[in-house]
């Protein structure tokens, strides 16, 4: 799957918003997002990177930077991706995000019900509150299965092939 960056631009922008450009860029390992976008002449960076692997027979999507009204529709496109190629348990990683707002929320949601029609789950993973403040806010704890780790996420999912654990048949405690 891979890794997958994303950037825009926004000349002009203004605190109360503006017209921006969007801009998708094909993944490349190693990459990383970044863009900057002006503000009473200053200038601030913001990001969305996301990488997508399958372990335990679970698509797990790490994203990293800011998932808001720009950068959504990346995030809507690799939960699509994943739907479309038949990964219905899905793991999205939010650890390394630094905002989420209602838009990503709603992407979230609406991967949520993509994946349930096909009687699959999204779990997401984070244990950060300032990321964790909007699914409190909305009551959306109530909809989505929240950890604190992958390997919880990928362990609670119903038929996730289970990851081989070492056990010591001798009993006295060394593996």
């Amino acid at each position: 799957m891979g890794e997958c960056w994303y950037t825009r631009q926004h000349p002009g922008r203004v605190a109360r918003g503006g017209p921006a450009q969007q801009q998708t860029q094909q993944p490349r390992a190693g990459s990383s997002t970044s863009s900057v976008a002006a503000r009473n002449g200053r200038e601030w960076s913001v990001e969305l990177s996301l990488s997508t692997r399958v372990e335990d027979g679970v698509a797990i999507i790490a994203a990293s930077g800011d998932v808001d009204v720009y950068s959504a529709p990346v995030l809507r496109g690799r939960i699509m991706d994943l739907v479309d190629a038949g990964h219905i348990h899905i793991v999205v990683d939010l650890e390394g995000l630094d905002f989420l707002d209602s838009t990503g929320l709603g992407v979230l949601v609406g991967g949520l019900k993509r994946v349930r029609a096909r009687r699959g789950s999204i779990r997401i993973v984070c244990a950060r509150e300032t990321v964790l403040r909007p699914f409190r806010i909305t009551g959306l704890t109530k909809v989505f299965a929240i950890h604190p780790s992958i390997g919880e996420a990928t362990r609670a999912v119903p038929g996730a092939r289970p990851t081989p654990v070492e056990v010591d048949a001798s009993g006295d405690g060394d593996t």
